[in-house]
């Protein structure tokens, strides 16, 4: 996900976060923008992208992106990543607007997910430019703003296997100082309501592993997903509601990048994509509307 693991002594205990006594509707009428809930017509213009939990006068200043919705949202220029002396991304350039939906295809090892992490702020640039949200990835400090509006759903779960998955999100939602209320509505919408909420994250199938990892994701509301594989694990029913999610995020203005190598599915949902080849983006191709 977007955000830095705590150190070993700041791991959560369970019954640490107790749930809120937050109602469905109370968060329907007070947070319209939650991307786990589908748009009306005149909710969708007035979405407020801010993931920080408190009120507007208490907001660090120093944490608001200076991206203000013109210009690319992703714009890379020969980016280059060493890592472990290998470079996993070896002159890639690519622009990405506000809106679209971005595949990004490729064999294993080609710099799919290095490309990912780089956008979420995770990794530095070791040469050329790039520039994500407003924030230069060239500057460690900006990067770490960064991680605070991109959500990167990656293989690695981040989730806390002896705690509930209730405790797992409401950590991280604390952690990224999101409003707990949202909590509730997005579990729900995973089908991870009810007796499962309490259930520890050890003790669950792989599937809703990955419903759980989703849920964490989009608790916080990111403005850009950074999705890899993003229906690995889900059944078809969860297959579905992946791809209803990513429609109502970009519904909200949120702005999508996805690497995945079920490219029939992925495919449907792109409004454009990329070939990732050695570390190069090799070609681009715009899909019809």
């Amino acid at each position: 996900m977007s955000f830095d693991p705590p150190e070993p002594d700041q791991s959560p205990s369970a019954g640490q976060y107790p749930k809120p006594r937050s109602s469905t509707a109370a968060y329907l009428r007070s947070e319209p923008d939650s991307y786990a809930l589908e748009p009306t017509s005149s909710e969708a213009g007035s979405a407020d992208n801010s993931d920080d939990a408190r009120s507007p006068d208490s907001k660090d200043k120093s944490s608001v992106s200076e991206f203000d919705g013109s210009g690319a949202v992703i714009e890379l220029s020969e980016a280059v990543c060493v890592i472990n002396q290998f470079p996993a991304l070896a002159g890639a350039t690519l622009s990405i607007d506000e809106g679209e939906i971005v595949l990004v295809r490729g064999p294993n090892g080609a710099g799919k997910s290095t490309l990912l992490r780089l956008c979420a702020g995770l990794i530095p640039l070791t040469s050329g430019t790039g520039n994500v949200l407003g924030h230069d990835l060239s500057d460690s400090k900006r990067r770490r703003l960064l991680r605070r509006e991109s959500g990167l759903l990656a293989h690695q779960t981040y989730l806390y296997d002896q705690l509930t998955v209730e405790e797992n999100i409401y950590f991280w939602a604390k952690a990224n100082r999101v409003d707990v209320s949202t909590v509730d509505p997005v579990l729900d919408r995973l089908d991870l309501g009810g007796r499962l909420r309490t259930v520890a994250v050890g003790s669950l199938s792989a599937g809703q592993r990955r419903r759980a990892s989703i849920a964490l994701m989009i608790s916080r509301r990111p403005r850009l997903w950074l999705l890899d594989e993003p229906h690995a694990g889900l059944d078809q029913g969860g297959r579905q509601l992946m791809d209803e999610l990513v429609g109502h995020a970009i519904a909200f203005g949120a702005t999508v990048l996805l690497a995945s190598h079920d490219l029939d599915q992925a495919t449907a949902l792109a409004t454009k994509t990329v070939a990732v080849v050695g570390g190069h983006i090799e070609e681009v191709e715009h899909h019809a509307p």
